[in-house]
């Protein structure tokens, strides 16, 4: 069963790591806690809050890749971590739609 307290906790050690300019001993903590992050997804899809997570998570991965100069895979982590916020904006934006679709407010603005 993924763990997502164990995921987070090695994200925020790997983080330490990375501000303190070890980049190169973060990514491997990153990278456990990245495995945590998608078994954690693949089982509870929806689960708005490890998406958060994995994308924060993703986010600092490239970071340490871009400083020690491993661009082609700091690129690779800015591209799964746009996947994985991609149905998060999809969320967003029908949430919106429903809220300027409201009875009160029969069509979108601008539309009629």
């Amino acid at each position: 069963m993924p763990n997502r307290r164990f995921a987070r906790r090695t994200h925020r050690d790997a983080a330490r790591l990375a501000a303190s300019g070890e980049h190169r001993r973060a990514l491997p903590a990153f990278a456990a806690a990245a495995a945590e992050y998608r078994d954690r997804l693949a089982g509870h899809p929806g689960d708005r809050a490890s998406r958060e997570d994995f994308a924060d998570l993703l986010a600092s991965t490239a970071s340490s890749h871009a400083a020690l100069g491993e661009y082609p895979a700091a690129f690779a982590a800015e591209r799964e971590r746009a996947q994985a916020t991609e149905p998060l904006s999809a969320v967003g934006a029908a949430r919106a739609a429903s809220a300027w679709t409201s009875p009160s407010r029969p069509c979108a603005p601008g539309a009629c």
